[in-house]
Formats: C-alpha cells, sequence, structure tokens
C-alpha cells in the first residue's frame, strides 16, 4: 500500500497525516487493534526482516482476499487489518530501504489519495481501472478474485475498457510513460 512505501515521506497523507482516521478506541487508523486489547503501531520492515533472518522486500504474505479486504475495512472503521492480514500489514519501507522509490518521490507527484477501488486482489482493481466496473467471471461468481491471471484458460471479459469505448466514439487515446 501507499503507507508501506511512503508513510514516512514528508509533505503527504502518510503516518503524520492530521486527518488519519479515528477509530472508535480514540486512536488513530494507524493504532490497530490486535489480540488482548493490545495494538499494533507501523514499524520499520527493515527490524522486522533482520529479526527474522528474512529478505528485506519478503516478510510475510498479506491476505489480498475479497473476505480479507472486507474483514480489514471492518464495516467502514478501518479497524481489522491485523486479524484480517496480520501485524506484517503495518510494515513500512524507509528512504533507506528503497532509495530510487523515494527519489522519484521527491521528483515527481506522489498520488497520496489514490486508493483500491474495492477491497481484494490486483486484478478487480485493475479492471475497474481500465473499464470501470469488475463485472462477473464466465461462470457467474463475481470478479473480486484473480481468475484473470490464468491467461491460456481464462475467456475473458464481456464488458468493454474505457479504450475501447472511446475507439467506438472515435475519439483518440493515449497512455504516457517516461522510460
Amino acid at each position: 500500500s501507499f503507507d508501506h512505501y511512503f508513510g514516512t515521506l514528508r509533505g503527504v497523507r502518510g503516518f503524520g497525516d492530521r486527518n488519519a482516521i479515528e477509530l472508535p478506541t480514540g486512536g488513530t487508523v494507524f493504532e490497530q487493534p490486535a489480540a488482548a486489547g493490545s495494538t499494533v503501531l507501523p514499524f520499520p520492515v527493515r527490524g522486522a526482516a533482520e529479526e527474522q533472518k528474512k529478505d528485506l522486500q519478503y516478510i510475510g504474505a498479506l491476505d489480498h482476499s475479497w473476505n480479507g479486504g472486507a474483514k480489514a475495512w471492518g464495516g467502514g472503521w478501518m479497524n481489522g487489518w491485523i486479524s484480517a492480514k496480520t501485524a506484517a500489514t503495518m510494515a513500512y519501507y524507509d528512504r533507506r530501504d528503497i532509495p530510487l522509490h523515494y527519489e522519484l518521490a521527491d521528483t515527481f507527484t506522489v498520488c497520496d489519495a489514490y486508493h483500491s477501488s474495492i477491497h481484494t486482489s490486483t486484478s478487480p482493481n485493475r479492471n475497474h481501472l481500465w473499464s470501470g466496473k469488475t463485472g462477473f467471471e464466465a461462470n457467474g461468481k463475481r470478479a473480486v478474485g484473480n481468475d484473470a491471471y490464468n491467461e491460456g484458460t481464462h475467456p475473458g471479459y464481456d464488458w468493454s475498457t474505457y479504450a475501447e469505448r472511446l475507439e467506438k466514439a472515435g475519439r483518440s487515446w493515449r497512455t504516457y510513460t517516461e522510460w
């Protein structure tokens, strides 16, 4: 998430956000409830990786499912992150860990208010980004998982993308990248 990478960056809506969501406990969203009334605060991934003798880039897998996202959302309170995704969800990188990312953030615009469209995995959020919907899989279930990653067997979707709708209307479009 944004906070994993840029929560410590100055001038963004990260850990220093004065308008962070207030939880029913009176704390902020950065003070996530855990077992037995304790809380988990954001912590540097470097220390956790060293303690576990693991690579800095991987200290544990997080649940990216629809159910895990709904549990973390907690009915809008955003207070179920630890129970849904483990304490690893509160780990963050700093400038020493990902210097290129910070150099880019210092140089270009940072989208600190860009959020996923739905609380689930990558593929449905990309569908929404490019088409404005997630729709259904060929088998009739909601497209909230990563079924489309099975390129060899996935039949594709029956809804159009923004680009297809623009082309159908006779409008040109393009994406820009510097690299």
